[in-house]
């Protein structure tokens, strides 16, 4: 556990030793909260290979709502290209305001030196986790509803790729370069934001990978990227393709496989259409995923929103329906284990 490193200090957060202004809602409450700048860490979320994501609560305020602390790893948190990242996520995140978006405080830092960034709690799970628990207890979703989350996904891109710098106005060219599944969250009231905008290019941020080194997860990179070449906003298309695909197939396009044999499917392999997968796939969708999963960027759609129009034109239904159908889909999903509720609590 993180708690401690760095000169950050742990705290008990009982009832009996709290004050009443510090007191966590019950249901957040754990027998340890860490105190970390303004806020009280009360459990941890997610750990990644370079940062980490808790629950907490402003220390000073018990009617406060809870949000997400994304602070460095212990061994990270004073090297500068770690910061560097954490602070160029924030920077851009926090210009981000959309409903399909992950938003972000600016970046943060302790008395201490210690950045971070604060994000709103989302009650939810990530699309990774969703597709896999619905997997595991044989809850397939509905076709329309898998159509609606790479809809709002493609939504939540177009925001973040036409987004302008607040001052000046010029476009910030932001490019996710990592949109997978676990970087979809899915809200148990039927909202799909795009998250985790750390390895995102945009005009501005410094540059934190050298030409010809790859950043991102293998299996969801456009040809380009995993080359190493240079990419714009249509690699994130190709990513969000192979998600759609997966979405409509219920299959990973790429299993696991070593690097360099993932490296000659990307390069080379035509993934078969999701309707030779699922007979209820009409050919229309057939049509959206294998646009976005062409090799050349030029082949694909020029932007998110065209597809996002596409995509909504077939669904045909308000998105305000379509977010309650999900919420109550997710519901269902609860019911059909016993721990469903516990698994789809935690982001």
């Amino acid at each position: 556990m993180a708690g401690g490193a760095g000169g950050v200090r742990l705290h008990r957060c009982t009832a009996a030793h709290m004050g009443a202004d510090q007191r966590l809602p019950r249901r957040y409450t754990s027998r340890m909260a860490e105190l970390f700048g303004d806020f009280l860490l009360n459990r941890l979320l997610a750990r990644g290979a370079w940062s980490e994501l808790w629950l907490g609560m402003p220390k000073d305020r018990s009617d406060a709502d809870p949000v997400v602390v994304k602070r460095l790893l212990p061994a990270m948190a004073r090297r500068k290209d770690a910061i560097a990242m954490l602070k160029g996520e924030g920077q851009l995140a926090c210009q981000f305001d959309h409903p399909n978006v992950v938003t972000s405080s600016p970046p943060l830092c302790t008395a201490d030196g210690h950045w971070h960034l604060v994000q709103p709690y989302i009650r939810g799970t990530n699309l990774g986790k969703l597709l896999a628990y619905s997997r595991r207890v044989k809850f397939r979703m509905p076709l329309h509803l898998r159509v609606f989350i790479a809809a709002a996904a493609a939504q939540g891109l177009s925001h973040a790729h036409g987004r302008r710098d607040s001052e000046s106005g010029e476009p910030l060219h932001i490019v996710h370069r990592d949109i997978t599944p676990a970087n979809l969250l899915v809200s148990l009231d039927g909202i799909v934001r795009v998250t985790d905008f750390g390895i995102a290019r945009g005009r501005g941020r410094k540059r934190l990978t050298a030409v010809g080194q790859v950043r991102g997860t293998l299996a969801y990179m456009a040809p380009e990227q995993a080359a190493g070449g240079e990419i714009d906003a249509r690699a994130d298309l190709y990513a969000l393709g192979v998600v759609f695909w997966e979405l409509l197939s219920g299959q990973r396009m790429y299993p696991e496989a070593p690097d360099f044999a993932l490296l000659a499917r990307i390069a080379n392999d035509t993934p078969p259409p999701p309707s030779s997968l699922d007979d209820n796939v009409d050919s229309d969708l057939d049509a959206y995923v294998h646009r976005c999963l062409q090799k050349r960027p030029e082949d694909r759609f020029q932007s998110a929103a065209a597809l996002c129009v596409l995509l909504y034109q077939w669904l045909d239904t308000d998105q305000t329906l379509l977010s309650a159908e999900l919420s109550a889909w997710l519901g269902e999903l609860s019911k059909a284990s016993r721990s469903g509720a516990h698994r789809l609590s935690r982001v």
